[in-house]
């Protein structure tokens, strides 16, 4: 009888074992199922946006391109000077603007030319004759550059003291005087050329 009860035992710790791993599992499942829930959205519709313009007006015309007669000259001379009036526009009325003004030269003159900046308005005098000779009204924006076949950066307004940003539907003169140094070679005659100004203009933040 000893020997029989020896033999039972075993048998009953294997039926427990397997009745916990039953349990296990179950509690095991039902924890996960616990974590379902419920979802819900909605849509929020904006109104409208649009963006702004910029566009800049030279001498009270809105085209890209624009001709300065007063730098018309047919024979000039070392140390004859011309100036002509750029009047820039804020033609955007949404921001106030600044601008850059860039300067190159073309044709076979072209590098023996000097352009300074002004601010106001030009003066000409003199003819063939006596001589040509020219002034701005307003203070300098910068020193006599050199011309090149490249645009050359002339003006900023953001750095300049002279001149402030261009409010909406306002402008701001600019006198751009073009000269022949006295220290002109002979390889500058008989030569011709255009001065070729490039005005570009950037927002001000509000």
């Amino acid at each position: 009888m000893a020997e029989h009860r020896a033999r039972t035992r075993p048998r009953r710790r294997l039926a427990r074992a397997a009745v916990g791993a039953v349990v296990l599992f179950l509690l095991v499942t039902g924890t996960n199922a616990t974590g379902a829930y419920w979802t819900g959205s909605a849509t929020v519709t904006l109104p409208t946006l649009s963006s702004g313009t910029l566009d800049i007006g030279l001498n009270g015309s809105a085209s890209d391109t624009v001709a300065l007669s007063g730098l018309t000259i047919t024979d000039m001379l070392p140390g004859d000077s011309r100036a002509a009036t750029l009047t820039v526009s804020n033609i955007g009325v949404e921001s106030r603007l600044r601008f850059t003004v860039a300067g190159r030269g073309t044709g076979t003159i072209a590098t023996s030319l000097q352009v300074q900046l002004f601010s106001g308005t030009a003066t000409n005098t003199g003819n063939g004759t006596v001589g040509y000779s020219s002034s701005c009204s307003g203070a300098s924006l910068g020193p006599a550059v050199t011309l090149a076949t490249s645009d050359t950066t002339l003006l900023t307004v953001a750095a300049s003291n002279a001149m402030a940003a261009i409010a909406p539907n306002g402008t701001q003169n600019v006198c751009a005087q073009v000269s022949l140094p006295q220290t002109a070679t002979q390889g500058a005659q008989p030569r011709t050329g255009t001065v070729v100004l490039v005005v570009t203009g950037r927002s001000v933040v509000r």
